[in-house]
């Protein structure tokens, strides 16, 4: 099953008295380009984090959001007791020396500078073990949401090719009557030339085999056919990173294409391939992101 490198996962858990949550967002991308942001507390575990999302997410630009939100009455600061201290003696010094009033001189103090310090938590085993288990729990996830992603991807993608090949055995019939009318178009201009001039009429035959062989396109259509079943049982039987080498199959079915186009010299036949290019456009869009 093809695998998209479009995504979304997330996992959130309360743990002593705080929010903590995991968001991953994936795009397509040709390697891994990991950005993790996460809370000053966690930066210690950043190697690990990545480690840990490397190892189901093999491709793609991921984008993981780490989050605590602080929840009840803990308000994860201390107050500066010297400095609030410090601030309301010299706030009842200036109003004594203006005469006004102070107010609520605590709430003004507290709202200066370094009044509160956020506090610094150590991260406990505890608390390391459950992100872990969010972190795994946010990429799984998004895996499977690749996955499903990928799945739809593959059934469009696998009738597109398969559009082609039916297209390819329209071009292959077309491809033989046409053959048949030039043939009998150079013979039945040879009579009346022959009836006007004299020419050598073997190397007139040699030259109307040639013009023949220079307009034939069967090698071409079986070529054609090749890499289209080639493609489809890539996709069968696809593994990990398969993205790449669909990719390649399709540039070859795209070549056969366009030598079709250029030697065919048939409106109906260029009209076939025109049809068959869209098709496998719309196909190279959808192996962009593919893992």
């Amino acid at each position: 099953m093809l695998i998209s490198m479009t995504g979304y996962g997330r996992a959130a858990r309360n743990f002593n008295a705080k929010l903590i949550s995991v968001e991953l967002r994936t795009l397509n991308g040709k390697q891994l380009d990991l950005n993790v942001r996460l809370p000053q507390e966690y930066r210690e575990k950043e190697m690990v984090i990545r480690k840990l999302i490397s190892k189901t997410l093999l491709r793609g630009k991921v984008d993981m959001y780490i989050a605590v939100e602080l929840l009840g009455e803990n308000g994860g600061a201390a107050i500066n007791k010297d400095l609030v201290s410090n601030y309301i003696r010299t706030l009842q010094e200036v109003s004594g020396d203006l005469d006004i009033s102070t107010g609520d001189i605590l709430a003004t103090a507290m709202r200066l500078p370094n009044s509160t310090a956020p506090v610094k938590e150590e991260l406990t085993e505890e608390e390391w073990e459950l992100l872990q288990e969010l972190v795994l729990e946010a990429t799984e996830q998004c895996h499977q949401f690749r996955t499903q992603e990928g799945s739809s991807l593959e059934t469009d993608i696998k009738l597109r090719i398969e559009n082609i090949l039916e297209e390819r055995k329209e071009v292959e019939i077309l491809a033989g009557r046409r053959i048949e009318v030039i043939r009998a178009r150079l013979l039945q201009s040879l009579e009346e030339i022959s009836q006007k001039i004299g020419i050598n009429q073997d190397r007139y035959e040699q030259e109307v085999i040639y013009y023949l062989e220079k307009l034939d396109i069967t090698e071409e259509i079986v070529r054609l056919r090749s890499h289209c079943e080639h493609f489809l049982a890539a996709l069968e039987n696809n593994t990990h990173s398969i993205g790449k080498k669909l990719g390649f199959i399709g540039q070859e079915i795209g070549r056969e294409l366009n030598t079709i186009g250029a030697k065919a010299n048939d409106a109906d036949i260029q009209m076939k391939v025109v049809h068959m290019k869209d098709q496998l456009e719309k196909v190279k869009e959808q192996l962009m992101n593919i893992l």
